[in-house]
């Protein structure tokens, strides 16, 4: 939980976590990874891992109007530490 407060703390805009929406649709999680070719820069090897566990985590973050990061992992707290380095490296750059 503290991850996802420290996420929100550098987000003056929204951050949402979408876990697993291909199952809503009755989808694999390469068919939904097939119809989404959009996965940011996520690895092939985190790919084939989300492929693998049939586990599509999203995160989105937005620290400033029209600015936002997306991570793609099969991993939560992967995610938000990924999330978190994205987050306070362009801050540094800022």
């Amino acid at each position: 939980m503290d991850k996802i407060k420290e996420i929100v703390s550098l987000c003056k805009c929204g951050v949402t976590a979408i876990i697993n929406e291909h199952r809503e649709f009755s989808q694999t999680a390469a068919d939904w990874i097939e119809n989404h070719k959009h996965l940011g820069d996520a690895p092939k090897d985190v790919i084939e891992q989300m492929i693998r566990r049939d586990t599509v985590i999203q995160l989105i973050a937005c620290p400033t109007v029209g600015i936002y990061y997306d991570v793609f992992h099969y991993d939560l707290d992967a995610a938000l530490d990924e999330m978190l380095n994205r987050l306070k490296s362009a801050e540094k750059g800022r």
